[in-house]
C-alpha cells in the first residue's frame, strides 16, 4: 500500500470568472487544503481563482508551491508570501513540475490554459504516465459541456470508454480530500 499523499495541485483559472461561486470555492478548498497541512502546488500567480486560494492556504497556516513560466511572471503577477516559487522556462515545463510535486491534482474552473492542462493531464494519465488522482470539481456545473464533449469523443470512437475512470468528480470543494485520496 503506498504512503497517504501530502500534496495537492490545483490547477484554476487566472481570473474569477463571472460567478462568486467559483471564487468562493477556490477559497473554501484554499482554507481546508491550509488546514489539513497538505502542501498546495499551482501556477504562482495573484490573481483569479489562483490568488484566491492561495491566499486562504496561506491564511490557514498552509504551504504554499507556485510553478510559474518566467515570461508570466509580470502577466499573472506572482503571489507574496509564498513557501517556494519555482520558475520555468516554458507553460510545457510548468505542468510537469506541477504534476511532479504533487501526489493527486484537482481542476477548479477556468479558461483555455485550465482546459489545456486538465486534457494533457487526462491523456497522460489514459496513457499511465501518471497515476495520481484527478479531481475535477464541477462548481454550479461549469464542466458539464466538457463532459458532454468527453461522452462524445467515446461515442465516436475517439476515446476509449475507460477515461472516465481516470477522473472523479465532486461538486463541494469539502468533498476533494477524500476523493484525492489525501489524509487530513
Amino acid at each position: 500500500m503506498s504512503p497517504k499523499a501530502q500534496s495537492l495541485c490545483v490547477l484554476c483559472g487566472s481570473k474569477p470568472g463571472n460567478n462568486p461561486d467559483f471564487a468562493k470555492a477556490a477559497a473554501d478548498l484554499g482554507r481546508i487544503v491550509g488546514k489539513a497541512r497538505i502542501r498546495l502546488v499551482y501556477g504562482g500567480g495573484t490573481t483569479g481563482l489562483m490568488g484566491e486560494i492561495a491566499r486562504a492556504a496561506l491564511d490557514a497556516g498552509g504551504e504554499v508551491i507556485g510553478v510559474m513560466p518566467r515570461f508570466l511572471r509580470e502577466r499573472e503577477v506572482q503571489q507574496e508570501g509564498l513557501t517556494k516559487l519555482i520558475l520555468t522556462e516554458t507553460l510545457t515545463e510548468r505542468k510537469l513540475m506541477l504534476t511532479q510535486l504533487a501526489d493527486a491534482i484537482a481542476v477548479l474552473p477556468g479558461g483555455f490554459g485550465t482546459l489545456d492542462e486538465l486534457t494533457e493531464i487526462l491523456s497522460w494519465r489514459n496513457l499511465n504516465i501518471i497515476q495520481k488522482p484527478i479531481v475535477v470539481i464541477d462548481i454550479q456545473n461549469f464542466f458539464t459541456p466538457f463532459f458532454a464533449l468527453l461522452d462524445h469523443c467515446v461515442k465516436t470512437d475517439f476515446s476509449p470508454s475507460k477515461i472516465k475512470a481516470n477522473y472523479k468528480v465532486v461538486k463541494d470543494p469539502s468533498a476533494v480530500l477524500a476523493a484525492a485520496q489525501l489524509t487530513r
